[in-house]
């Protein structure tokens, strides 16, 4: 039993991270369609630029930097995705969480992992611990080229357990980790350019990362 369903994958190397991997994507294959919601489609290049946007406005007007974390709690759209891409361009540690969260929940959350800065597109919270920035507010800012140097060492993401067996707790996820699950998923999976994933799982759990 161990052997059969306790397979992890085997490790990879790879030069880059989800941040790079991506950008190489948006280079070679600009006009390609990236994300289709609600019958838009939005190509590699547009995503590319709006997370751009995001990244630059997160520096520029929230000093955002290298490590720190950063709250995403935002409904499953294009948007939502150019944040998360955006986050973590500027070395920022993303932290997703299911947009309709309990106040008291996000509250934790929010506390515990030391999180800076909370994006979303929910105009209900309020009185949070940490600053809350509307997603539509990094809409039309400049949208330079921006890349951070991220190491494989690097925290890439957090995600918080559901919390059934007591209280929530923050997994960790470094960039090297992550890259290593997104490889071993493709070759596993024989995902290819003209496939296509369907995006089902909620923001706040680790599958939605992939599928992402």
């Amino acid at each position: 039993i161990l052997k059969t369903f306790n397979v992890n994958g085997e490790p990879k190397k790879t030069k880059h991270t989800i941040v790079s991997q991506f950008e190489e994507c948006a280079q070679t294959f600009p006009h390609k369609t990236a994300i289709v919601h609600h019958e838009k489609a939005v190509s590699y290049s547009v995503l590319n630029r709006q997370s751009n946007q995001i990244a630059n406005f997160l520096v520029d007007k929230h000093q955002l930097a290298k490590g720190d974390i950063v709250c995403l709690a935002a409904e499953r759209t294009p948007d939502a995705i150019a944040a998360m891409l955006g986050i973590m361009k500027t070395g920022a540690v993303y932290l997703p969480v299911d947009g309709r969260l309990p106040y008291e929940r996000l509250r934790f959350i929010l506390e515990n992992s030391g999180a800076k800065l909370l994006i979303t597109d929910n105009t209900v919270y309020s009185g949070l611990p940490v600053p809350m920035l509307n997603l539509k507010e990094t809409a039309n800012f400049t949208e330079p080229g921006f890349s951070a140097e991220i190491d494989k060492n690097d925290l890439a993401y957090i995600i918080y357990t559901s919390g059934s067996t007591g209280t929530p707790k923050g997994v960790m996820i470094e960039h090297g980790s992550f890259m290593n699950m997104f490889v071993n998923m493709i070759e596993n999976y024989h995902v290819s350019a003209v496939d296509r994933v369907l995006q089902f799982a909620s923001p706040g759990f680790d599958a939605a990362v992939f599928e992402l």
